[in-house]
């Protein structure tokens, strides 16, 4: 009764023969009775680390709750084989040992061939590991929400903006999230049952119909586009979502673009995480799909990377430069979404409070114009933005003892001179 009284907002799996399911190109959302093996592990670690005390009280699953799901995920995941122990199963000698090992790896292209069973091979489970399973895969067992922060998710005296690239346009903005908001997400993507979606390349994926929904989220997608609002302009948000990786084997997301004018993608898994200090963020090449893709999703976010045109036409819009960005917690970047770009190869620590999380939101249309593409930004911007300076309230170009409140000039190429967030009185 415990554990069907937890099942809140169950998404019902089907009891399947696996004769009866079709085979064909393999469908990496969540379509029970196929899986692969690192959902499975990732589902019976997060149970783990819900129940234990490395959870915050907030979060906890009751083990009356958690036990009986985790021994069915390690039922049915000893009958597969092909799954490394999961990380509370490790002497820490044991996680030392296998990060070393996973970074040797990354060095290697070869490991590739025995890391495509765990991330992606499409497992059809038997009817009595359905049945095994039925109770507890892709249900509600765990819920977090987050409310709004009061005034305000972003911690703007302690922001910063720099311009990585201006044409194309690539901002890095650091130390985003005030401390409650960012200790929030972290509950929020920690805590929740909601990483359904089964994507290639060892990546799960949530999305606002299958849980990926709070206030705080809704808060950011309403403040995010402040940081840079010659470049967002006002753009409705269109989608977002999370990401979270796995963290023995990922390749994570490869070359895309998405369909949206403006992409706001924000990092929040703890800095001594990340064993590679330079990767594990994002590559963004100067490069767009062809204009008639626009109204094709699939040809925009799955590219036929096997056809050597694709890398041609690729190669020759970007001269061979990219944009690499290394992944910081507390780090967002905002960059055009038609550009095509990828995740960086991905080593992080062992552990499920360790995985890589990122947020993604996406904001107008392809061929929406930005206000900078405009002709920069209105005269009424530019004279607010002249009354704040000389009232001490904002930076001026040259610094001044105003820095503290608005650290940054984020310069937008082709705008008339320095733009900044337009802040809401209750941020100020």
């Amino acid at each position: 009764d415990t554990v069907a009284n937890a099942l809140v907002a169950p998404a019902v799996p089907l009891i399947l023969d696996p004769a009866e399911v079709s085979s064909g190109t393999a469908n990496y959302d969540f379509n029970f009775p196929r899986t692969t093996r690192a959902r499975l592990r990732h589902d019976r670690e997060q149970l783990a680390y819900l129940v234990s005390e490395r959870a915050p009280e907030s979060v906890r699953l009751a083990k009356e709750v958690g036990q009986p799901a985790i021994e069915a995920y390690d039922e049915v995941i000893a009958e597969l084989g092909g799954v490394e122990n999961t990380d509370d199963n490790l002497l820490e000698e044991e996680k030392s040992f296998a990060e070393r090992r996973r970074a040797t790896e990354l060095a290697d292209d070869d490991w590739l061939r025995d890391a495509d069973k765990y991330m992606s091979e499409i497992v059809a489970l038997s009817v009595k590991q359905q049945t095994t399973l039925a109770p507890f895969y892709n249900r509600h067992l765990a819920r977090r929400d987050e409310p709004r922060v009061p005034g305000g998710a972003l911690d703007w005296a302690n922001m910063r903006v720099e311009t990585l690239s201006s044409n194309p346009l690539v901002l890095v903005v650091d130390r985003v999230f005030r401390k409650d908001a960012l200790e929030g997400l972290l509950r929020f993507a920690r805590g929740t049952s909601m990483w359904t979606h089964v994507k290639k390349n060892g990546y799960l994926c949530a999305y606002p119909s299958g849980g990926f929904a709070t206030p705080l989220l809704g808060q950011l997608a309403e403040e995010l586009p402040l940081i840079a609002p010659d470049l967002s302009c006002g753009y409705q948000l269109v989608t977002s979502w999370g990401y979270l990786y796995d963290d023995v084997r990922s390749l994570g997301i490869g070359v895309h673009a998405d369909i949206a004018r403006v992409n706001i993608n924000c990092w929040i898994t703890p800095d001594d995480s990340n064993l590679d200090k330079d990767g594990g963020g994002m590559v963004i090449v100067p490069a767009r799909p062809p204009a008639d893709w626009h109204a094709s999703f699939l040809e925009y976010n799955a590219p036929n990377t096997s056809d050597p045109t694709f890398w041609a036409d690729l190669n020759a819009q970007s001269g061979g430069v990219n944009i690499t960005v290394p992944h910081r917690q507390n780090r967002c970047v905002i960059f055009d979404s038609e550009l095509y770009h990828w995740t960086d190869r991905v080593n992080f620590r062992r552990g499920y409070e360790h995985r890589r999380i990122n947020l993604t939101f996406l904001y107008g249309h392809p061929g929406d114009k930005t206000c900078a593409m405009r002709g920069g930004g209105s005269p009424a911007r530019a004279r607010a933005r002249a009354a704040r300076t000389s009232a001490g309230a904002t930076k001026d170009p040259a610094g001044g003892a105003a820095a503290e409140k608005y650290p940054y000039d984020s310069r937008i190429p082709g705008s008339r001179g320095a733009t900044e967030p337009t802040v809401p009185a209750e941020f100020v």
